[in-house]
């Protein structure tokens, strides 16, 4: 049963590990090329931080 809506779950023939092992693999496959191509444009800021100095870091990364 689905734990918010209470309704039956369904589940799909291909629902397995060897069909979810090929869709990670494929996922990767095809996502690794584009955060590669745009990892020198990429910045990673720590949101977990007061709004100000978040704030402060985006406005640092866009040369603000």
């Amino acid at each position: 049963m689905d734990d918010f809506t209470g309704e039956p779950l369904i589940r799909r023939k291909d629902d397995n590990a060897d069909t979810l092992k090929k869709r990670l693999a494929a996922f990767h496959e095809q996502t690794a090329p584009v955060l590669a191509h745009y990892q020198s444009k990429v910045a990673t800021l720590a949101a977990d931080r007061p709004a100000s100095v978040v704030a402060q870091a985006i406005s640092d990364c866009m040369g603000g």
